[in-house]
């Protein structure tokens, strides 16, 4: 095929080709401005292949997509106006920035945490010992989820946002009964586990057999969902009562005023002075029935 050798023969034959079979296909890729102007085109490249299938699903490597994104984007074209735009730059945006949204949207959840625990417990001493608990949780999730393959995408990202809201419930009620006991710190923490252990253990076990029917999902936000909320359970679980209750043995703050008000002194039984009050006024009672013989 001979190149045209004016612009008039190069539209005719432009247009004869875009009419026939094998260029119909590209007549939405230009754009006339009249007969013999076009005002706008577009012409297609391909990627290549930038995903792996991982546990069956096709995953697609987060930071060569965003490479590859930015390295067409850098590329100066020489037209005035001409960009590089593809449909999958929809997903490869949200690659882009979700590592981004993931350290902002925990690190402001973990700051409400604090702050919100520490007016609630009243102490900042087991508040932060909370806190400690459930910082360290989200850092194991996260781990977790590097050893079973799960990837950074919104999906996780949303379910380890609400994981924190579920793993400090497992350490608060925890931290703030240990406030309310008085005595050694051992005797506090026995209290403490004794009176809200059985109730803090149902409520993350219900939990768990709340999503337990995810695990036969097929669906990848199902079975997402349940990967994370068992080891929000598991992991929750065993800071809040395994984990805090050894800190707060230790590193314990001194119970509220209030708790220590009105404890009762363990050599001193509850109800002692009142029966030592009994058996004085027993005593005068059988005295003063005695005669005196003179």
């Amino acid at each position: 095929t001979t190149c045209p050798s004016t612009e008039d023969k190069f539209y005719t034959q432009l247009k004869r080709w875009l009419a026939s079979w094998s260029g119909a296909y590209y007549n939405s890729s230009i754009v006339w401005d009249g007969p013999t102007s076009i005002a706008a085109s577009r012409f297609g490249t391909q990627f290549i292949e930038m995903s792996t299938y991982t546990g069956g699903r096709l995953q697609e490597d987060a930071e060569k997509c965003v490479n590859a994104m930015d390295s067409v984007r850098s590329i100066d074209w020489a037209v005035d106006g001409a960009f590089a735009w593809s449909y999958d730059f929809l997903n490869w945006e949200t690659f882009k920035v979700i590592y981004q949204e993931l350290s902002l949207n925990v690190s402001l959840c973990l700051v409400a945490v604090l702050v919100i625990t520490t007016l609630l417990i009243g102490h900042p001493g087991c508040s932060g010992l909370v806190f400690v608990c459930v910082l360290m949780t989200v850092i194991d999730i996260l781990g977790c989820m590097w050893f079973w393959g799960l990837v950074i995408d919104s999906v996780s990202v949303i379910q380890t946002v609400i994981a924190i809201g579920l793993c400090v419930d497992y350490a608060a009620h925890v931290g703030h009964c240990f406030m309310t006991k008085a005595g050694t710190r051992e005797e506090r923490i026995t209290a403490c586990l004794a009176d809200v252990g059985a109730a803090v253990l149902n409520g993350g076990v219900s939990t768990f057999l709340a999503v337990l029917l995810l695990s036969q999902s097929q669906s990848y936000v199902f079975r997402v969902l349940f990967q994370q909320f068992f080891l929000t359970v598991v992991l929750g679980l065993g800071h809040g009562m395994i984990l805090l209750p050894v800190l707060l043995a230790t590193f314990g703050p001194q119970c509220y005023a209030s708790a220590e008000k009105h404890a009762v002194p363990v050599d001193e039984p509850k109800g002692s002075s009142e029966l030592e009050a009994g058996l004085e006024i027993a005593e005068v009672g059988v005295n003063s029935n005695l005669k005196i013989e003179g």
